[in-house]
């Protein structure tokens, strides 16, 4: 059985496991973004048709 106080100083000691989680977090956190950032590139590469069709049209009416 470990005491608290002893499972407190493997903690202490054991730098590893915290930067270990902060790492993942931050990979996660980039991860999210750049899946962001590619999300909005294609529904700007989807509704570009249509925004070009918009703007030709007015042209032509010119």
């Amino acid at each position: 059985m470990m005491f608290s106080w002893m499972r407190w100083m493997s903690r202490l000691h054991n730098p590893n496991r915290r930067s270990q989680t902060k790492m993942v977090l931050h990979l996660q956190k980039s991860k999210k973004r750049f899946l962001m950032e590619v999300n909005k590139f294609l529904l700007q590469l989807l509704m570009m048709p249509c925004y070009w069709g918009k703007t030709y049209e007015l042209l032509a009416l010119n």
